[in-house]
């Protein structure tokens, strides 16, 4: 018997419905071009193809790991709750969010910011001194504890205490890691 004959024969047996959904299910699985395979391995829409990389409106979550120059880590995301924040929305240091954008789901990079494109350069005038009856009379100062101050609009703003005298304590109002290159181990967990 020919292999010819031993196909039909055996496609005999089979109903004619399951012959045909089996052809059509073969042939727009070979010829689909508006699938394509994400990283899981299941077939994707051109239009959720589009969405495994990272592009600006975009919400993203990533997890990350942040070093100092000498290797100390000073943050680190929880795994069980990646930073979450939209491409283009200024929500982060700009480096930071220039190297998110364009990486794929699940893709993992190094990077290294100078501090114009994190937190900038120290600013030696945002160095200020207030009264110590600025501060609640139960209040103890130490240098280099961070307290927190009001700007004029309400928002928290971060100061290290630098130096105090009988009758003030000045504070260092520069982000604390202000001037300093920084290090990010990146991966892109989840874009929306």
């Amino acid at each position: 018997m020919s292999k010819r004959t031993t196909i039909a024969a055996k496609l005999a047996g089979v109903s004619l419905p399951v012959f045909i959904i089996m052809g059509t299910l073969f042939i727009n699985g070979c010829n689909n071009k508006a699938e394509k395979t994400a990283t899981e391995g299941k077939p994707v829409t051109e239009t959720e193809a589009a969405k495994t990389v990272a592009k600006k409106g975009d919400t993203v979550k990533v997890q990350y790991t942040g070093t100092l120059a000498d290797g100390s880590v000073f943050d680190k995301s929880q795994a069980e709750s990646p930073l979450e924040f939209t491409l283009g929305g200024g929500q982060i240091i700009p480096g930071f969010e220039k190297a998110v954008e364009g990486m794929a789901l699940n893709e993992e990079k190094k990077i290294v910011l100078k501090a114009e494109d994190a937190y900038g350069q120290r600013n030696d005038s945002l160095t200020k001194e207030f009264p110590l009856t600025f501060f609640p009379k139960d209040f103890k100062p130490e240098k280099g504890l961070v307290v927190r101050l009001q700007d004029q609009s309400g928002r928290a703003v971060p100061a290290t205490i630098i130096d105090m005298t009988e009758t003030g304590i000045k504070v260092d109002l520069n982000h604390p890691l202000a001037g300093k290159e920084l290090t990010f181990d990146i991966k892109l967990v989840g874009i929306q």
